[in-house]
């Protein structure tokens, strides 16, 4: 049997949703020296953009759901999030 592992987690989140993650993740990045926090920025500034639909490679989806643990934001999103990097 071979495992399939996705390469990509499909997301989408209204604005609301993707301005609580946006906060979360800048919230957790300036708690962090400026190197640690580069990639938690990122993927704010990238969620803060017009879009509901993003792919989120291993990365990103680990540095989510880091912020919104420490933040207790976006509960519902966490099963998903967790459950992808279990695949890999």
């Amino acid at each position: 049997m071979v495992k399939v592992t996705r390469e990509w987690l499909d997301v989408r989140l209204d604005q609301g949703s993707r301005r609580t993650a946006a906060e979360a993740l800048e919230i957790f990045g300036r708690q962090l020296d400026e190197e640690s926090a580069k990639s938690f920025m990122q993927l704010a500034r990238m969620l803060r953009v017009g879009r509901d639909e993003f792919l989120l490679d291993r990365d990103q989806s680990h540095d989510l759901l880091t912020a919104i643990e420490e933040t207790g934001q976006l509960t519902t999103l966490r099963p998903r999030l967790e459950a992808f990097l279990r695949e890999g």
